[in-house]
């Protein structure tokens, strides 16, 4: 889609907000312009990135979710080497954060996940941990149920909270709902 046709499809509903998401946003040369556009269409804008890629957008919210090593493919190593060298890049975080107001996103696997997410965060002091989230993976509600029971109790140890993912709760792992 062009950004005419996404601002045209936009327009067709009553809405306050939009999230730029889908993939790395951040990789499209238009994701410039299409910031400015839907500012200048009154929107609130929240933008979902790995934290791995700068650009001069517009974003009421900067949501960061750095990739922990649970994201590393393990079907093929040449993509799993490219993945891990440019997973994590402070120059980037460091700027989204001084740059707009943000939140950090975690996704959580398996208990072990915490060790490398407190590690992540003691690396960056400035960041409020009543700002960060953790999100239990799964794909099913009996999967994600299973990993909140203890993911609640984890967070509270570090001082984050806990966000779920209601759209596999309620719908399954589809798209299209």
């Amino acid at each position: 889609m062009s950004i005419d046709e996404i601002m045209e499809h936009i327009a067709q509903y009553d809405c306050e907000h939009a999230v730029v998401t889908g993939g790395e946003p951040m990789l499209s040369h238009e994701v410039e312009t299409l910031t400015q556009r839907l500012h200048a269409a009154g929107k609130v804008i929240t933008i979902e990135t790995a934290g791995t890629i700068l650009q001069d957008v517009y974003a009421d919210l900067m949501s960061i979710s750095p990739k922990l090593s649970n994201s590393t493919p393990v079907k093929d190593p040449d993509w799993a080497h490219r993945h891990d060298a440019r997973r994590d890049q402070p120059t980037v975080i460091h700027e989204l954060m001084k740059k707009y107001p943000y939140q950090f996103k975690f996704v959580v696997d398996q208990r072990k996940d915490m060790i490398e997410i407190e590690a992540y965060l003691d690396r960056y002091p400035e960041i409020d941990r009543a700002h960060v989230y953790l999100m239990p993976q799964g794909t099913t509600a009996e999967m994600l149920a299973e990993r909140m029971q203890w993911l609640q109790e984890a967070s509270k140890q570090i001082g984050c909270q806990v966000t779920r993912r209601m759209h596999i709760e309620l719908w399954g792992n589809v798209r299209g709902k």
